[in-house]
């Protein structure tokens, strides 16, 4: 996925992305196509300097590896991560370098965003 540019309409009907989502050094805004899907192997976020939240993440309750969101200049909404977090995903966490990097245990209180 990581080389597709938006629109991505051929996600909207997909539930589960077994081996994951890769964005690398896109002009992504938003993750809205996204918004159906629950399962993911993976969900790797890279360098998508417009993304500004993780709203299409909502529906997300499982990720079976890890969650890698690094180097956004303007992500300060990780709230799309909640449902998750609420199933106790127990994957690699790794959030850093962006704008707001927020804890697992930070977007569960709520302390989602800037």
């Amino acid at each position: 996925f990581s080389s597709l540019k938006p629109p991505l309409i051929f996600v909207l009907n997909l539930s589960s992305i077994n081996g994951g989502v890769n964005f690398y050094d896109t002009k992504l805004t938003n993750l809205d196509a996204l918004i159906n899907v629950t399962t993911l192997g993976n969900l790797e976020l890279n360098r998508n300097n417009q993304l500004i939240n993780l709203d299409g993440l909502n529906s997300i309750a499982e990720v079976n590896g890890r969650v890698r969101i690094v180097y956004h200049e303007q992500l300060a909404d990780f709230c799309g991560l909640k449902t998750l977090m609420d199933t106790d995903f127990f994957g690699e966490y790794l959030v850093n370098s962006n704008i707001f990097n927020p804890t697992k245990e930070e977007i569960l209180i709520g302390n989602c965003k800037l």
